[in-house]
């Protein structure tokens, strides 16, 4: 038995705010578009890593206080720990150049505060 009869049509969207196609969200009252819109949301800037800036900021230390022997040892190895860890959380977040750089400074740190040490230059 076949049933020759067309399917019935597919109910119509129900009111409510949709995208309009454009991108902004247009109230659609069931059988046409309003006049009334929603403003696309605003998306905040991500924000830095603080652990990337702690990094950073222990690298610079770490440079300056390179001839305070153990103190720079220390302050160098904390650096290059931040540092790193900053590097990979900041895949959401800004702050991986300074993280990047905070290992470089942290490590020339660490080879200076070393040689300081171990040579006396």
């Amino acid at each position: 038995m076949t049933n020759d009869a067309e399917p019935p049509e597919p109910p119509a969207a129900a009111p409510g705010w949709y995208d309009d196609g454009s991108g902004t969200r247009r109230w659609w009252d069931g059988a046409q578009w309003s006049t009334q819109y929603v403003a696309p949301p605003v998306v905040a800037a991500p924000r830095f890593s603080g652990i990337a800036i702690a990094g950073f900021v222990l690298a610079l230390v770490a440079g300056v206080a390179v001839y305070a022997g153990v103190a720079a040892l220390i302050l160098a190895l904390f650096g290059i720990l931040f540092s790193a860890v900053g590097i990979s959380s900041t895949a959401q977040q800004r702050g991986r150049g300074l993280a990047v750089a905070g290992v470089i400074i942290s490590g020339l740190a660490l080879i200076g505060a070393v040689g300081h040490l171990v040579g006396g230059f």
